[in-house]
């Protein structure tokens, strides 16, 4: 008994089995997946339309001008009024030294001009009689010389005298060192009661309106950068700042070492934000040259990767573009689009690759 029904159920399961399997039974209802609706997208044309074009190169911002201004005489310092970051103008005091014995000497030189003068004009007085004793034969020829002699070395007296007054007078107002070209103190290099003599240098003094761009213009771009371009130039301290310079200066031979030419940029600094020694890099200019663009308002860019999507055929295609310059609201497109091409703009974050278009 235990024997049969073992086989009868197995039998059982067996018929289920084929009965299941079998090509006429119906199949069970499965439900249809819903279909994308097509996309209403704007569309706008990639042109060819001409585009800033730019060099990028890297360089140092230095001063316009340095100097160690020095002493012309010697003397003791009584004031320095000026100190480290004072901004001077052209001939600003920089330091003034004990001039009294400059004036002594000043004042000795002009009583010696009035003496001088004095003496010249009584040897004029005698030269003016020795001239009519001559004429009507009072004295003799050798004395007639003596006197003109006398009315020359007096009159060349007065010449001399004036020299050494001028001298005095230059001794005088070098004991004010004065700057020699508008700029900012880099380092006062003496103080007050110190004694310094001609050469001694003072102060450092840095012209720093406009500096100068040093930049090191690689042998494959010295025949795109020329005297005259426009630059524009950033530093790391201002990172969301532009400078505007102009290439100016130029090396006249390349460097042997580094196969590159030394340029410099002038750059207007009127409010003073850039500092000689800063590291820049800067764009150079070069003449417009047609590109296809398209509008920035197409593009989806997340950090290096910048994407769009292009119309074709009545379907969406998903590109990924090369970048280059900007200008205004427009993006030139190196790579990726070209120009007739339809592109969606803005762009559609619903938008998907091979999404259908609605007409």
């Amino acid at each position: 008994m235990m024997v049969c029904l073992r086989i009868h159920t197995a039998a059982l399961v067996s018929v289920l089995t084929l009965a299941g399997c079998q090509p006429g039974a119906p199949a069970a209802d499965k439900p249809n997946a819903p279909e994308t609706p097509p996309l209403q997208v704007a569309t706008v044309p990639a042109v060819s339309r001409p585009m800033p074009r730019y060099v990028t190169l890297t360089g140092t911002l230095v001063a316009d001008r340095e100097s160690n201004v020095a002493a012309d005489v010697t003397g003791k310092v009584l004031e320095a009024p000026v100190d480290r970051g004072t901004l001077v103008k052209a001939g600003g005091v920089l330091a003034i030294l004990d001039k009294r014995s400059a004036t002594i000497s000043s004042r000795e030189a002009a009583a010696n001009v009035d003496l001088a003068r004095e003496q010249a004009e009584l040897a004029r007085m005698d030269c003016t009689r020795a001239d009519d004793l001559r004429k009507s034969g009072a004295i003799g020829q050798a004395e007639y010389d003596r006197t003109k002699s006398r009315c020359q070395s007096t009159q060349l007296s007065v010449d001399a005298a004036a020299v050494r007054r001028e001298a005095a007078l230059k001794l005088l107002g070098d004991a004010v060192i004065r700057a020699p070209f508008a700029g900012v103190i880099s380092e006062r290099l003496v103080d007050v009661g110190e004694f310094v003599e001609p050469r001694t240098a003072v102060v450092q003094l840095v012209a720093i309106d406009p500096l100068r761009l040093r930049l090191n213009v690689p042998e494959q771009l010295v025949g795109q950068v020329q005297q005259g371009m426009a630059i524009e130039l950033q530093v790391s301290a201002l990172p969301n700042t532009w400078f505007a310079g102009t290439i100016k200066y130029a090396s006249a031979a390349l460097r042997e070492q580094t196969r590159d030419l030394l340029v410099e940029a002038v750059v207007s600094n009127p409010e003073h934000k850039l500092r000689p020694g800063m590291f820049a890099v800067a764009r150079v200019l070069l003449p417009k040259a047609p590109t296809t663009v398209v509008p920035e308002a197409s593009l989806r860019v997340d950090g290096e990767l910048a994407r769009l999507f292009v119309e074709r055929q009545g379907h969406l295609e998903e590109r990924i573009v090369e970048l280059g310059t900007r200008d205004a609201n427009l993006v030139e497109i190196k790579k990726g689009v070209v120009s007739g091409e339809a592109v969606v703009s803005p762009f559609a974050l619903n938008a998907k690759d091979g999404a259908t278009v609605a007409r």
